[in-house]
């Protein structure tokens, strides 16, 4: 069994999103981040600053718990399915990126362009095969919008339907990657789900346990294989999804 050795020449990625007001950070029509001062050193009695903030729980860089598309029932209680449940092992673990950029711009307004199980192949094809209890994660680089062209990131694509939208995997692409006993799937868009059909997906994955890691940011940043990574959620209890910090280590040569 591999295992991550934390070396002298290992170097840290963040590939979280910042959180700030103003950003697309919420998908169109929840609520809006909002992050508010509350003291400011008001006195020598009581010299310190502090802030409160409002988010959703899908709110930047965040997880899906099973219960943000699972309905809890005779078999799955609603605790779990929260996010204060997560298996936070299922959240690190060696990091295979897939480069789906060149998809970008062939969907129509409004839709997304799809990863379909050939995308895998191909990938395994030209590397190597993805094995049980890795971490995947697609390069979309739609992460590029959140930073230089906010109405791109979401608006756009999701409220207006005036452009075509990030790459997503198809539901028989979670379904390959998961019977080959990859638990956690990532992305650099707002959603796994694709823009016009975002619920098969979802609910593909979470109903077998899968998690998934939606808004990072710095893929690119990243070797196609090798990196070690992580995701730490918050402990959010009765969640839909917690946001959290991702980060990756790679060992500089």
């Amino acid at each position: 069994m591999n295992r991550f050795v934390l070396q002298e020449n290992t170097r840290i990625i963040d590939l979280s999103l910042p959180l700030r007001e103003g950003l697309p950070s919420t998908w169109p029509g929840m609520k809006d981040f909002q992050h508010v001062e509350f003291k400011n050193f008001p006195s020598s009695e009581d010299p310190c600053r502090t802030c409160w903030f409002s988010m959703d729980e899908h709110c930047g860089t965040h997880c899906d718990a099973a219960g943000h598309f699972v309905q809890p029932d005779h078999t799955n209680s609603r605790d779990s399915l929260s996010g204060e449940f997560l298996d936070l092992e299922s959240m690190q673990g060696y990091l295979q990126v897939i480069d789906v950029r060149h998809l970008v711009g062939t969907a129509d307004q409004g839709k997304s362009p799809i990863i379909g199980p050939d995308t895998i192949y191909s990938w395994e094809k030209e590397n190597h095969l993805i094995e049980k209890g890795d971490i995947v994660a697609f390069l979309t680089g739609w992460d590029t919008h959140y930073f230089t062209n906010c109405d791109a990131y979401m608006e756009n694509p999701v409220a207006k339907e005036s452009s075509s939208g990030w790459p997503a995997p198809s539901k028989d692409t979670v379904i390959y990657l998961f019977e080959k006993g990859v638990n956690t799937l990532a992305i650099d868009a707002p959603s796994i789900g694709a823009i016009h059909d975002g619920v098969s997906v979802h609910q593909a994955g979470l109903q077998r346990r899968m998690i998934f890691i939606e808004g990072l940011t710095s893929l690119d940043k990243l070797p196609i294989s090798g990196s070690y990574f992580m995701f730490l959620p918050l402990k959010l209890a009765d969640s839909s999804g917690c946001p959290g910090r991702a980060i990756a280590y790679i060992q500089e040569k």
